[in-house]
């Protein structure tokens, strides 16, 4: 009986908990020339720049695809992110390091073969007679310089935009509730305005060109835990028996970010980080 009870008493602790929890979610608006707001995507005579900025903190990453029949030259020691004014080098030589793991498993059925590189698994069934597994990991510099073939693309990793939190006396983090509306900016009194400046030339021997890429937060959005998440319910294929659930966040989109905060940690908490400007 006691143990039935403290199961309880944890499980509405926890509940409790979730129901504090909330989402900041920031709405992001282009503001440069050629950029289609839809799509979220740059387009110049050379190259198409995509954008997906849904993440925790935001993510100024992008797509880079190659129009051109020539090899387009990014240079990243000529390129920045800039935030409310503060440029950040891109290209910082930096080293990264990249691990793989393989397992072979022999199965009294047959030989499956499963792989797990990265992280991920795959075809792993029957029973075990004989398990070998190897491990590697190689390092790599990043590079100045990124050459994207002609029509190619490549992801080009970027910067966290933001996790500092939006609070002030008029929308205080802790009035997150089932009624509450979005801040709306323009570009000069958004909290948050940045860009990716990008110098690349068409070629080894063209001349350079430097384009701006630049967006400002154009709302804000406190969302309780209740209200942002939802469950749904899909067959992963036509013919199977049941289907699968899955969580998944209303204001997902290429054109927002989130962060994450507890409402009880009051507006007036030391320890919360806030955007200033």
């Amino acid at each position: 009986m006691k143990n039935r009870i403290a199961f309880l008493l944890v499980a509405l602790c926890c509940l409790s908990s979730c129901s504090d929890i909330c989402y900041q979610v920031y709405t992001v608006t282009g503001a440069s020339p050629n950029f289609n707001q839809d799509k979220m995507t740059y387009e110049d005579p050379n190259c198409v720049i995509t954008y997906d900025m849904w993440a925790a903190g935001g993510d100024a990453g992008f797509i880079v695809k190659n129009k051109t029949q020539q090899t387009l030259y990014f240079d990243m020691t000529k390129s920045f992110f800039v935030l409310n004014g503060e440029a950040y080098d891109f290209f910082q030589n930096r080293i990264y390091s990249k691990s793989s793991l393989q397992t072979y498993s022999n199965v009294n059925s047959g030989a499956i073969v499963s792989r797990s590189l990265g992280g991920g698994v795959i075809g792993m069934s029957g029973s075990t007679t004989n398990v070998a597994s190897s491990t590697s990991s190689v390092g790599y510099a990043e590079c100045p310089v990124i050459a994207i073939p002609a029509g190619t693309w490549r992801f080009i990793k970027g910067f966290q935009i933001c996790n500092d939190l939006y609070n002030t006396c008029d929308y205080k983090l802790k009035d997150a509730n089932d009624n509450s509306s979005a801040l709306s900016f323009g570009k000069s009194e958004s909290p948050i305005v940045f860009s990716n400046i990008l110098a690349y030339k068409v070629g080894e021997n063209g001349a350079e060109t430097t384009l701006t890429n630049l967006f400002y937060v154009s709302s804000i959005l406190n969302v309780p835990l209740s209200k942002e998440r939802k469950y749904e319910s899909k067959k992963v294929c036509e013919d199977d028996l049941y289907a699968r659930s899955y969580s998944v966040l209303v204001d997902e989109s290429a054109n927002r970010f989130y962060n994450t905060y507890n409402r009880n940690v009051g507006y007036d908490n030391p320890y919360i980080k806030r955007i200033e400007r």
